[in-house]
């Protein structure tokens, strides 16, 4: 049963990029960015509801951490994936969405005095390398002025770090 919850959670997760490339053929990113987040929080309300006396217990710098998170790891990366997929396929979202890994084990060395071994290095190469390889269908080329789909893939990589701060 637990493999079944797992490969539909990832089945589920896979699913919102094609599914967000048809959302943004009807909404601006900036107007899928809202009925996204709106939808939510409506179905986030009875969490909420169910949470709330320890969340009024939560002091000042609690908030402002929960705020940073929330405007840096969540809505930010929404936004730039949102923008990086009008001008990006929602494949290179799928792949780019790979950097927040990356970006949680940099964190980690950088905040929480992580050893970054050889392998974990070599680990991220590797796996920084097929991505963009695949991404860019082939090496990218960065000589060009950066526009279109270069820029949507740079947004999009910026998206996948930003997830690594939720």
């Amino acid at each position: 049963m637990d493999t079944l919850l797992l490969v539909l959670t990832n089945v589920i997760g896979g699913s919102t990029y094609p599914v967000n490339a048809v959302m943004l053929r009807g909404f601006t990113h900036r107007d899928a960015l809202f009925v996204r987040t709106a939808l939510c929080a409506l179905l986030f309300l009875p969490v909420l509801w169910r949470a709330r006396r320890r969340l009024s217990a939560l002091s000042a710098r609690d908030w402002a951490l929960m705020t940073g998170v929330a405007t840096f790891g969540y809505a930010l990366p929404l936004a730039l994936g949102n923008y990086g997929q009008t001008l990006s396929t929602s494949s290179s979202a799928a792949l780019f969405i790979g950097m927040e890994p990356v970006s949680i084990v940099v964190l980690s060395c950088l905040f929480l005095d992580e050893r970054l071994t050889g392998l974990k290095l070599l680990s991220m190469i590797a796996g920084l390398t097929g991505a963009t390889l695949i991404a860019f269908q082939g090496p990218p080329h960065f000589g060009a002025a950066l526009g279109g789909r270069m820029a949507g893939d740079i947004v999009l990589a910026a998206a996948g770090c930003c997830w690594a701060l939720y």
